[in-house]
């Protein structure tokens, strides 16, 4: 194989399989998913709120903190 070739089978879409396979590990481990509908036209909104911030890094983040402040007031 020549430097800088890359073996396809270890591939999907860009991504090594390894990678994919810890990440979807660490996903089963450590994180809750959770559906969130809104109307239609609120994302692009959350969107543009979160670039314009410099709060929030995600519309993830944002959420989370704003759900985190709700249960947990202090």
């Amino acid at each position: 194989m020549q430097k800088g070739s890359r073996n396809p089978e270890l591939y999907e879409n860009g991504v090594l399989k390894s990678q994919k396979r810890a990440n979807k590990k660490y996903d089963k481990e450590n994180v809750d998913n959770v559906r969130l509908r809104v109307p239609k036209g609120w994302n692009e909104q959350m969107q543009e709120y979160v670039k314009a911030s410099e709060k929030y890094s995600s519309v993830n983040a944002m959420i989370c903190d704003l759900i985190r402040k709700e249960v947990n007031p202090s």
